[in-house]
């Protein structure tokens, strides 16, 4: 079945298109395909077939070496398995599986996973599935890893999500911190940002005592939000430890 939804989305892709996203992002492979074309084509193949696992097999369109066929699955399981409870908080040790075994393995199709599909099974989800997303931080697999602070970028800004997240969030945070790849370093700038709109003295203090292991980048995205003058302090401190050591 997935051949055939493969076929579907080539036969669509554009060319320069494909180009442009092979070279944005690296060591990726595309078709090309508009994300319209691809989420309207994922449904309609879907509603096509039948599905003795729906979670099991949205989930193995993760590890498609196409983009395009990862983001059908995302697509499948944001516009249909979780509005049909298909697919819910009770099933993260599944999503971590997946990832473990190379589904969603760059920050294109780990970030719209994050958004599309984690996002909307922690907004409102128990205490326990958030620790459970948030324990992921502990991973040595990259996109995981990402994937424990992105997974509630979304919701950050609006609220705390349930009773006493926050301070354990920053605990996760500070894990992830003292991974030097960049694509946890710049987990690390995005939510963090996102978390200052609510919580600003929070993140400062974190960046603080988190500045000898966080990245220029890392700083510079996770301050954008914070008062001026904190903001170059935090960009000062880094600079003049980065040239001490």
């Amino acid at each position: 079945m997935t051949t055939d939804l493969a076929h579907m989305l080539e036969a669509v892709g554009d060319p320069a298109k494909r180009a442009w996203w092979e070279n944005y992002v690296k060591d990726a492979a595309f078709y090309g395909t508009p994300m319209e074309d691809t989420r309207r084509l994922a449904l309609s193949w879907w509603h096509s077939n039948d599905h003795e696992d729906p979670a099991g097999e949205a989930l193995a369109l993760g590890s498609h070496p196409v983009t395009e066929v990862r983001l059908a699955g995302i697509a499948i399981m944001e516009r249909i398995l979780i509005p049909d409870n298909g697919l819910d908080s009770n099933d993260i040790g599944r999503l971590h599986s997946a990832m473990a075994t190379g589904a969603f393995d760059d920050w294109n199709t780990c970030d719209w996973f994050c958004v599309k599909v984690l996002h909307r099974l922690m907004d409102g989800a128990s205490t326990t599935a958030h620790d459970e997303v948030l324990a992921w931080s502990q991973s040595e697999v990259l996109w995981i890893k990402r994937a424990s602070l992105v997974a509630f970028v979304n919701i950050l800004p609006k609220r705390e999500p349930s009773s006493g997240f926050d301070d354990r969030f920053v605990a996760a945070a500070s894990t992830v911190a003292n991974d030097q790849r960049r694509f946890c370093q710049t987990s690390i700038g995005w939510t963090m940002r996102e978390l200052s709109v609510r919580k600003p003295g929070i993140v400062s203090e974190f960046l603080g005592a988190h500045t000898p292991v966080l990245s220029r980048e890392a700083i510079t995205n996770a301050s954008k939000k914070l008062a001026p003058a904190i903001r170059e302090g935090l960009l000062r401190a880094h600079a003049s430890q980065r040239s001490e050591n």
